[in-house]
């Protein structure tokens, strides 16, 4: 199977970024103008807004600045990009994923992984990433939630193609040669 990456819209994450960083400059602006005419509990809120303003900014300028695709697939897995609790250079199996679907939540489409041991796939992310995962999965059935909006170039459903087909390839090379996952085989029945 040939590698596909999936490409963001340079222009859509910039104008995310400056929707931020300006957001952040307007809070920063309200909180000289009216520092003084306003107490403590204002003062905390529009520094605090204006924080989490630049904060949400910088993860669109990393984007923008390193430019890694959203999503690579390739046959062994795929790396996602999509999001701040994404799992970013860590290839996530194919072994270790269970199912694949298209969802739609709060206005936004997601490509949904469910996988087979959450616990075990998501060891070594931070501990706001499993919660996350673990959250999605109240919501949208799957731990990972790959974020289709920024996607240039396919639609959602072709994203959503690319990821089933190489994950039917990855089940049909498996069975092709007789290799079952030893690891997750016991998980199957208790699965579904």
């Amino acid at each position: 199977m040939k590698e596909v990456k999936i490409k963001k819209s340079i222009l859509k994450m910039l104008f995310a970024f400056l929707i931020l960083f300006i957001s952040g400059l307007l809070f920063t602006f309200i909180a000289i103008i009216a520092w003084e005419e306003n107490g403590w509990d204002m003062r905390l809120l529009v520094v605090f807004l204006a924080l989490t303003m630049y904060f949400f900014s910088m993860f669109y300028l990393k984007h923008l600045v390193f430019n890694k695709p959203l999503v690579t697939i390739n046959e062994e897995g795929f790396y996602d990009n999509s999001s701040m609790i994404a799992t970013g250079d860590r290839l996530v199996h194919w072994k270790e994923v269970k199912d694949i679907s298209l969802r739609y939540f709060g206005g936004q489409s997601y490509i949904t992984v469910a996988l087979r041991d959450p616990y075990k796939t998501l060891e070594h992310e931070d501990l706001a990433t499993r919660m996350i995962a673990d959250y999605n999965t109240h919501y949208t059935e799957g731990e990972i939630n790959i974020m289709l909006k920024f996607v240039t170039k396919y639609s959602d459903e072709e994203c959503l193609m690319f990821m089933q087909n190489a994950f039917e390839e990855y089940k049909r090379k498996q069975k092709l040669s007789g290799k079952e996952d030893k690891e997750f085989a016991f998980l199957e029945n208790t699965l579904d």
